[in-house]
């Protein structure tokens, strides 16, 4: 999985964040609206934490993603779920021109986590030119909205934030260890699907 992930490109960014800055600080117990473009910051943060994590590496609110692929193989794995909708799969064929797969060629396990596409019954995959990123599909992948997305993440951000801003140092000297990472983990491993980044 690691691999397919280091051949993905975020198109298009989430139109909104899961948790508001209202929400993050009402969390925290912030008064005030100094502090705003910070919390803000560690929202994003907190986000870009939570997606690339093992146990989560899902898409928190709707995206747009490109994979590349140097050749199909047997069914492509679509990183990043709950899949929307894949838009098109497109590969170089043998001489080297462009191609976009007819959407009769293939089918799309979007309910699957992650999401696959496998050649449609009685079809198989073209023959690509031997090339980099000579397959391409373009999807979508994420909850419609922030309301769309489980507490149990909406949560773990908050509680992501709510450390960041309280503990600014990597290193906290002269008090005790707080396992934030464990409780984080404990809420993101409710929405494992199985695959370790």
């Amino acid at each position: 999985m690691k691999d397919v992930l280091s051949n993905l490109r975020l198109v298009a960014p989430a139109a909104s964040d899961p948790v508001s800055v209202a929400e993050a600080k009402a969390y925290c117990r912030i008064d005030g609206s100094t502090e705003d473009t910070f919390v803000e910051s560690l929202i994003k943060a907190a986000v870009r934490w939570i997606e690339d994590h093992p146990f989560c590496s899902r898409a928190l609110v709707s995206q747009e993603y490109q994979l590349t692929l140097s050749r199909f193989p047997d069914a492509i794995v679509l990183p990043r779920p709950p899949l929307v909708s894949v838009s098109s799969v497109k590969y170089y064929d043998v001489n080297g021109d462009r191609q976009t797969l007819a959407t009769d060629q293939y089918q799309v396990a979007s309910q699957s986590e992650p999401a696959r596409i496998v050649p449609a019954p009685g079809c198989t995959w073209p023959t690509t030119q031997e090339r980099l990123e000579a397959v391409e599909v373009n999807y979508t992948a994420g909850y419609a909205n922030a309301a769309s997305v489980p507490p149990g993440l909406k949560l773990a951000v908050m509680m992501l934030v709510n450390h960041w801003y309280r503990t600014r140092e990597p290193v906290n000297i002269g008090t005790s260890v707080t396992p934030i990472a464990l409780t984080v983990e404990a809420l993101l491993s409710q929405h494992w699907h199985g695959q370790v980044t």
